[in-house]
């Protein structure tokens, strides 16, 4: 059923939605060959205490991004 999904957008609210939510159906859509782009709304800034990192929240959604395939 999922090879029929040739182009996917996934949106979340914060980094990490996207793989906590869906990482297996977006990774098992990727294996499928669709064509995967993701739109996160915003840094997850007020999800974290006040000296958390932006940079690297971004980095880690990027890098989980391309284990699971997104474009």
């Amino acid at each position: 059923m999922l090879n029929q999904f040739k182009k996917i957008l996934v949106i979340g609210a914060h980094p990490d939605d996207e793989t906590l939510g869906l990482g297996g159906t977006i990774n098992a859509c990727a294996k499928n060959k669709s064509k995967i782009n993701c739109l996160i709304f915003t840094d997850g800034e007020l999800a974290r205490r006040k000296n958390t990192r932006i940079q690297q929240r971004e980095n880690q959604s990027m890098n989980a991004a391309k284990v699971l395939g997104i474009n």
